[in-house]
């Protein structure tokens, strides 16, 4: 059996092109190199609008992702695909994209629609002191920013989160 090196990396990473050269470093040849994210803001499925149909949800990460790059931390799904072709280290870069339902409302997909669900209550319910401490709310203002986006999880069908997915091989 071959060995198989797993880094993980925690959101505290800013400089991206040398994280690229560390795993272009550590990986063997045709090694793969795989980058997962989830996107910045749940979407409507069709042309509804989540500021429309779940404002406080579209709040909650509309504040959130500002806030975090006012510190310097943003998605770079997107951007990952380019940066691993601009490093010269890597070849056959592909990104996919899933789509997972927000709450039980997909039949095919209950469980998985159910866990992520809650994981979103968590990380919400998780980010209330952040938003206070960070000046964006008021304690009270949290908590019902908090409820209005565990009802809304709870209540509103067709909302689902992007997972992007890259992989590539090293050169």
């Amino acid at each position: 059996m071959g060995l198989r090196l797993i880094l993980t990396v925690e959101i505290k990473v800013r400089d991206f092109p040398r994280l690229l050269n560390e795993a272009a470093r550590a990986l063997r040849r045709g090694g793969l190199f795989i980058s997962c994210e989830w996107s910045e803001y749940p979407v409507m499925q069709g042309n509804c609008r989540l500021s429309e149909r779940a404002p406080c949800t579209h709040r909650f990460f509309h504040d959130i992702n500002r806030g975090l790059m006012l510190q310097g931390i943003e998605s770079i799904a997107d951007r990952m695909p380019n940066m691993l072709g601009r490093s010269g280290a890597f070849v056959d870069i592909v990104s996919r994209d899933l789509s997972v339902p927000v709450g039980s409302w997909d039949h095919g997909q209950q469980r998985v629609g159910e866990g992520l669900k809650n994981n979103l209550i968590v990380f919400a319910t998780s980010m209330k002191l952040w938003l206070v401490e960070k000046g964006y709310f008021t304690r009270a203002e949290a908590q019902a920013l908090v409820d209005g986006l565990r009802h809304e999880v709870d209540t509103v069908g067709g909302m689902v989160l992007k997972y992007r997915i890259t992989f590539a091989r090293k050169a």
